[in-house]
């Protein structure tokens, strides 16, 4: 039999109790989870208080879980007397008895259909489907999909919020510095997103306040910042690019700045549209042409609102122009697409606002901000094509985004076991009965 992680064991004894059949002991006494407990996950038992019937008695008292029985003695619980309270030993191989640091015996439960449960478990680590449990998840019933679903999105939110705080705290102008480092990495899409939030850090947001009455000092400022300008001028390939040149070298020996070490900005199996030098000349006029744009994107109601403020046109030379001092092309006004736009919606927007209510303790605005991602189309990638390509409805980016959860803290690492589609894929007719128990 595969060796199953313990991990597997915490997640079906939570559910044990609603499935169908009856558990014994190996003493050959039946047990009734009248209360799994609570799910300990610091040092001590695995479950704290739960409440069992074994055989005639009710008990009080701790679960402890090893995949071997012999873990018991193996961890040192025999002499530890945090675990005198617990009053059953569940398993997955029988090899060992437990005794209490007391002296007093623990009654032990062995795991049943484990050997199923293992094979299904090993299938679905092998299968070469995505995902991986097939159409389990589009299968449930709609209410108990809907309801994980929702809890995978508060989730991602969760942990976005606590990875926002630690960079509001960093920030020099808070939450306003914050944004625009997440508005940059958005803009960078996932090939350019670590290289434009590192010029973002590298290029405070109070320099470009003071200078985005002139937007040419701006773009002067990220291009050079951006490691994009000649140190000489004079060797720039065009004029504009070397007025930028010598533009950026008043302007950072005035800001005491030098670009971060070893940029390295990709253009592989980009469009140009997204090419790096046209993002940060749009980048340069969004922070130029809205002046309270953090205010607005935490307080615009619609989606549609949200998009046109970020829908920014870079200036005149990228007409022509997708890199600094490449040939010139038929001109055509350099405006980010509604689509470009909808990912800094869901990649900065919306966690933000999250994140902003979560600090201020406002929970209508934490609600009416999920509510948003249900008026926005889901994202088209492999992750939310393979579930849809599953027979899954992903009606809005709500979905979507509990889908990308989904696959990243469950899928990928396989623990399967904590997903109500993979736990009924491992537990599909589990019979949970031993045919040698006498009531």
């Amino acid at each position: 039999m595969p060796r199953i992680p313990e991990e597997m064991l915490h997640a079906l004894w939570k559910q044990l109790h609603r499935l169908p059949g009856q558990l014994v002991t190996t003493e050959g006494l039946p047990v009734e989870i009248v209360h799994p407990g609570q799910h300990n996950h610091d040092a001590g038992p695995d479950f704290r208080n739960a409440t069992l019937r074994i055989g005639d008695i009710v008990w009080a008292g701790d679960v402890e879980m090893h995949v071997q029985a012999s873990d018991w003695n193996r961890h040192g619980h025999q002499t530890d007397p945090a675990y005198n309270a617990v009053v059953l030993h569940v398993v997955a191989i029988h090899d060992g008895e437990a005794i209490r640091q007391n002296g007093q015996p623990v009654s032990t439960l062995i795991i049943p259909d484990l050997e199923v449960l293992s094979s299904r478990y090993d299938a679905l680590l092998h299968s070469q489907i995505q995902p991986q449990c097939g159409h389990a998840l589009a299968q449930l019933e709609p209410y108990v999909r809907e309801s994980w679903l929702t809890r995978l999105a508060f989730t991602r939110f969760e942990q976005k919020t606590q990875r926002i705080m630690l960079d509001v705290d960093e920030c020099p102008l808070g939450w306003e510095e914050a944004f625009y480092r997440a508005v940059a990495r958005s803009l960078g899409l996932r090939v350019n997103a670590e290289p434009m939030h590192a010029l973002a850090c590298a290029t405070p947001l109070k320099a470009i306040y003071k200078l985005r009455d002139t937007p040419a000092s701006v773009e002067a400022l990220l291009f050079g910042q951006a490691g994009m300008l000649p140190t000489d001028p004079a060797s720039a390939a065009d004029d504009y690019t070397a007025e930028l040149a010598r533009e950026y070298a008043y302007q950072a020996a005035k800001f005491h700045l030098s670009p971060p070490v070893a940029i390295t900005w990709n253009h592989l199996r980009l469009r140009p549209s997204a090419f790096p030098a046209l993002r940060i000349a749009q980048l340069t006029s969004l922070l130029c042409s809205q002046t309270h744009l953090f205010s607005q994107a935490m307080t615009l109601s619609q989606v549609d609102q949200l998009i046109d403020l970020f829908r920014a046109q870079a200036s005149t030379y990228w007409d022509a122009h997708y890199r600094l001092g490449d040939q010139g092309h038929q001109p055509k006004p350099k405006r980010l697409g509604a689509e470009a736009a909808r990912i800094i919606i869901l990649n900065a927007v919306v966690p933000f606002r999250f994140a902003y209510a979560r600090a201020r303790g406002d929970l209508d605005q934490q609600e009416l901000t999920i509510a948003l991602l249900e008026q926005m189309p889901p994202e088209a990638n492999a992750i939310v094509n393979a579930f849809a390509n599953a027979g899954l409805p992903v009606p809005h980016a709500l979905h979507s985004q509990a889908l990308i959860q989904l696959h990243r803290e469950y899928c990928e690492p396989h623990r399967c076991y904590y997903c109500p589609a993979g736990f009924d894929v491992l537990t599909a007719d589990f019979r949970c009965v031993r045919e040698d128990i006498t009531l």
